[in-house]
């Protein structure tokens, strides 16, 4: 998972995330019949879960990350995720 993250990390502008801070937490972690792991990242800004942001890390049989495929972001950042109730609510 740490490769994974790393990769995630480092590549956020080349595979479509945009926008700091940003992180991502592991969700699943799986090894296929060809011994290649397999590990989906949810994507979070600012603490906050990003709904249907993801990003899986397909590692080799080394645990080297072979590709990341995943869900681009909008490039509609920075957002003010302080949570609070507007007046006409």
């Amino acid at each position: 998972a740490n490769a994974a993250l790393a990769a995630a990390r480092s590549s956020v502008a080349s595979t479509g995330f945009v926008g700091n801070p940003h992180d991502f937490v592991p969700s699943q972690a799986f090894r296929d019949d060809l011994g290649r792991s397999h590990v989906r990242m949810d994507r979070i800004y600012n603490g906050v879960p990003i709904f249907g942001a993801q990003a899986i890390a397909h590692l080799d049989e080394q645990g080297r990350v072979a590709s990341m495929t995943g869900s681009p972001i909008p490039a509609r950042l920075p957002l003010d995720v302080t949570p609070g109730v507007g007046a006409d609510a």
